[in-house]
């Protein structure tokens, strides 16, 4: 399993993954020149939600996520440091849990401060990264702007930065490591408060449509049900579940 695994390795696949699930996908948005903006920047938070899980104490949470950016992508750009905190709540908590991001008033400071991104990688884009701008036509009106090329770049630094510190402080690397079995931690439908989950899941596996072999390639399909049942009896037995 990965949590048997080596935190630096999976910390190599995460790497990999930002290449292959954040980076490649922004570099078609911006050959297109359309969209982008909410399904990059939520994957990066989404990221971000697992980095200070794994950095700190293997649970999901604001304080967790913000402290890992502070920590991690200050670093990369000193504009994140002493603002993570409002980052993450108008781009995290706007398009995970509503659509697009939070957009901040407060009367007794005459301002309302809304979101700005852009999707290309061309330096007159890329260094407003970060940087707030007043809007002419609307008194107190600001727009703060990410890049999402710039913001995919610095959750790569973030991790290459997280993978620096676990190779010199063998505490840290211990404790990240207990972090990762916490996370990778199966669910145990048995217990009571799983029952409604254990229900729906049971629905599935009783559903089977067919056979994968242990490269995910389907090898065989089921027909009716009564193939499924003879397949169990014949390949499975009563081996145990491993």
């Amino acid at each position: 399993m990965m949590a048997q695994g080596s935190i630096l390795a999976h910390l190599i696949d995460i790497l990999d993954s930002i290449e292959a699930d954040l980076m490649l996908p922004l570099r078609a948005h911006e050959r297109e020149n359309r969209g982008g903006f909410f399904s990059i920047s939520r994957q990066v938070f989404s990221y971000i939600d697992y980095l200070g899980a794994l950095a700190t104490d293997g649970a999901n949470s604001t304080n967790n996520a913000v402290a890992y950016m502070e920590k991690y992508f200050s670093p990369a750009n000193s504009a994140y440091a002493g603002r993570c905190n409002l980052l993450y709540s108008m781009w995290r908590h706007g398009t995970v849990h509503e659509y697009d991001p939070k957009v901040f008033v407060s009367q007794a400071h005459a301002f309302r401060l809304r979101w700005g991104a852009n999707n290309t990688s061309i330096a007159l884009n890329r260094k407003w990264h970060l940087k707030c701008l007043c809007r002419a036509s609307q008194l107190g009106s600001y727009n703060w702007f990410i890049n999402l090329f710039e913001l995919v770049e610095d959750l790569r630094k973030s991790v290459m930065y997280f993978i620096a510190d676990l190779e010199v402080d063998q505490a840290y690397l211990q404790r990240a490591k207990e972090n990762l079995v916490k996370l990778s931690t199966q669910v145990d439908l048995d217990n009571k408060p799983k029952a409604a989950l254990l229900g729906e899941a049971i629905a599935v596996v009783s559903d089977a449509a067919g056979v994968i072999d242990d490269q995910g390639n389907v090898i065989r399909e089921f027909k009716v049900a009564n193939e499924f049942e003879a397949f169990k009896k014949d390949a499975w037995g009563n081996q145990p579940l491993t």
